[in-house]
């Protein structure tokens, strides 16, 4: 997600929306999957909840928070599990 991110930056600057429209296919997913109390997307934290905690974070750096209002599932999910230790120790220091 994060180097669709990328493409979707870069796609809206060409006038090309595939890149978004695959954001939006991707963010359905995980609106469809997440829970707005932080539960892990696959029953117990692995490798997927923090690649998306991770794609989110970058996905909000790069494009600002616009996609929360269209999958609020996702935001209250994300704002949850971005507060995890492990989520807060990783973030970028700008």
């Amino acid at each position: 997600m994060g180097e669709l991110a990328i493409a979707v930056f870069f796609g809206r600057q060409r006038g090309d929306g595939a890149a978004a429209e695959k954001a939006e296919r991707i963010l359905g997913e995980v609106e469809r999957m997440a829970k707005p109390d932080g539960a892990p997307l696959l029953g117990t934290f692995g490798w997927a909840d923090a690649s998306v905690i991770a794609a989110l974070g970058y996905l909000t750096f790069r494009l600002g928070e616009g996609w929360r209002a269209r999958f609020p599932n996702t935001a209250a999910w994300f704002d949850r599990m971005d507060e995890r230790p492990s989520a807060v120790a990783t973030r970028p220091r700008m």
